[in-house]
């Protein structure tokens, strides 16, 4: 019967320690918190809140696996925002009454910046798929530019 109870008793009581650890644990009260703004889309304080996280504690991997899929997330943000500024200031230059070579040569630049950046985006099973996605058309978009343009050079 004792035997029992303590069989019982021990795993429960592992439990209720443990719990009691990510509660109270300044570091995984930061990664819930952090957590929390990842999956409201807040990426930038999900990541400023999960490396305080991180720095508190540096085997907390739910901090560094926010802090590592929200960078990820910024730098597609980041990549659709700029190729979108970038699409404007192409579009600038084909408003022009007249498109020199020189305006060319700076589309075919700015596509070829464009088809840099996208290669440098890295994706985890995680990352929002309607991000890849848009990222994904965002790049096709500039290679089909990049055609025209290319061929009236």
């Amino acid at each position: 019967m004792k035997n029992i109870i303590s069989k019982a008793i021990f795993p429960s009581l592992i439990v209720v320690v443990t719990i009691l650890y990510l509660v109270l644990s300044p570091s995984y009260q930061k990664s819930i918190k952090a957590k929390y703004y990842y999956l409201i889309g807040d990426y930038e304080t999900a990541y400023i809140i999960s490396t305080q996280s991180y720095k508190l504690n540096r085997y907390n991997k739910m901090a560094f696996s926010i802090r590592q899929q929200s960078l990820i997330h910024m730098k597609y943000i980041d990549f659709l925002k700029n190729s979108l500024d970038r699409y404007t200031q192409i579009r600038r230059i084909v408003n022009k009454d007249k498109i020199t070579r020189g305006d060319k040569l700076k589309i075919k630049i700015i596509c070829e910046i464009v088809f840099d950046e996208f290669k440098q985006l890295n994706h985890t099973i995680l990352t929002r798929k309607d991000l890849i996605k848009r990222a994904e058309e965002q790049n096709n978009n500039y290679k089909e530019l990049y055609e025209d343009v290319k061929n009236k050079l």
